[in-house]
C-alpha cells in the first residue's frame, strides 16, 4: 500500500449523491493502492451516525471521527481554493493558516469531492469494472441486512424478487435539473421502456418493483401497465403522501426518523439492484448508485433520457 492518502467527507447531500462520490474514490485509491481516509461527520442524518455504518469498509479505507485532524495532502489545493473559491477572506485564511502549519480539518476535506485525477480515472475505467469491483465497497454488515429481512417480513415482499425494477425521482430534483439546463424525462418515458422490458421478459408473470417519492407516478404506471399485462405483478413502498422529495424538508426531520428513512432506501435500493432490468434516469443519483453496484454484471440497466456519459462525465 502507498504511503500517500486521499480523504474524502460526506455532505449534507442526499443519501445517493454522497455514496455515488464515496464509490468514486474508493475505486481511485483501491487502483492506485492509496489509502482513504474516510469522515462522515456533514453528512444529512448529523452528528453520531455515519451512513457507513451499514457496510463493512475495506482494509485500505479508514473510517475517522470528525474531530481527527489530518495531515496535509499536498499545497496545490490550497492554492486553488484561494484563488478560485468564492469563501470569504477570512476563512480562505484560516484554511491557509491551517495547511501552513501542517493539518486540515474536516470542513476543508469537502473540497477533495471534487478531485479531477479521480473523476478521470474513473470516467476512462468505470465500464470494465461494473458489477464486479464496485461492489467491494458496499458490502453490507449482517446487522443491515438482518433489517432487510425484517422489512420483507413487515410489507409481505419474503417471495418477491423483482424480474424489472424501475426508479423514478421527483421533487426538488425536477428544480435542480431545470436550473442546471437538463430537460427532465416525462412519466410516459418510463412507461414506454417498461413496456419493452415486460415484453423481453422471459416469464409469464413477471414482477416489477416502482422506488418513486411520487406517489401519482406509481400509480400512473401501475393503473396502466396493469391493463396492458394483466399477469403483472407491481410493488411499491410508495404512499398516498407522498409528492416529491425535498431535501430542505428532510433535514428539518427528527435523527431517528432520518435513520429509518436510511434503512428503507437502502431496502428500496436492493430491490432495484436484484432486478434483472432496471429502469431509471442517471440525472437520479440513486440509479446511477445501483447501476455502479448492481450484483449481475449482466443485469441490463436501461436508461430514459441522457445517457451517463451526457449527465456526469
Amino acid at each position: 500500500m502507498n504511503s500517500k492518502k486521499k480523504s474524502f467527507t460526506t455532505r449534507k447531500w442526499g443519501f445517493g449523491s454522497n455514496i455515488v462520490n464515496f464509490i468514486k474514490i474508493a475505486f481511485y485509491c483501491d487502483h492506485h493502492r492509496l489509502a482513504l481516509n474516510l469522515q462522515d461527520k456533514n453528512n444529512t442524518i448529523g452528528d453520531g451516525f455515519s451512513l457507513f455504518s451499514v457496510v463493512n469498509l475495506p482494509p485500505f479505507i479508514n473510517l475517522i471521527s470528525g474531530d481527527v485532524v489530518l495531515p496535509i495532502e499536498n499545497y496545490k489545493t490550497l492554492i486553488k481554493y484561494i484563488l478560485f473559491d468564492n469563501s470569504a477572506p477570512l476563512k480562505k485564511l484560516k484554511y491557509a493558516v491551517w495547511y501552513c502549519v501542517g493539518y486540515k480539518r474536516e470542513i476543508f476535506l469537502t473540497k477533495f469531492n471534487s478531485d479531477k485525477s479521480v473523476n478521470s480515472f474513473f470516467t476512462n475505467n468505470y465500464r470494465q469494472f461494473l458489477g464486479k469491483d464496485f461492489l467491494k465497497y458496499w458490502q453490507y454488515t449482517d446487522k443491515t441486512l438482518s433489517v432487510f429481512r425484517e422489512y420483507d417480513h413487515n410489507f409481505g415482499l419474503e417471495s418477491f424478487i423483482p424480474d424489472i425494477s424501475i426508479q423514478i425521482r421527483g421533487g426538488d430534483k425536477l428544480l435542480e435539473l431545470s436550473e442546471m439546463g437538463f430537460q427532465n424525462s416525462f412519466i410516459e418515458e418510463y412507461l414506454e421502456a417498461a413496456v419493452v422490458a415486460i415484453d423481453k421478459c422471459q416469464s409469464p408473470t413477471p414482477n416489477l418493483y416502482i422506488m418513486t417519492d411520487t406517489y401519482s407516478y406509481y400509480t400512473f404506471l401501475r393503473d396502466r401497465l396493469s391493463m396492458l399485462y394483466p399477469a403483472l405483478k407491481i410493488k411499491s413502498l410508495a404512499s398516498e403522501n407522498q409528492e416529491g422529495y425535498s431535501q430542505d424538508k428532510f433535514d428539518m426531520l427528527d435523527k431517528q426518523i432520518k435513520i429509518d428513512a436510511y434503512y428503507l432506501f437502502l431496502y428500496e435500493l436492493e430491490k432495484l439492484r436484484l432486478a434483472s432490468t432496471c429502469i431509471g434516469s442517471y440525472t437520479s443519483n440513486i440509479y446511477y448508485l445501483a447501476s455502479l453496484i448492481k450484483y449481475n454484471g449482466h443485469s441490463v440497466f436501461m436508461h430514459v433520457g441522457k445517457n451517463l456519459e451526457e449527465v456526469y462525465l
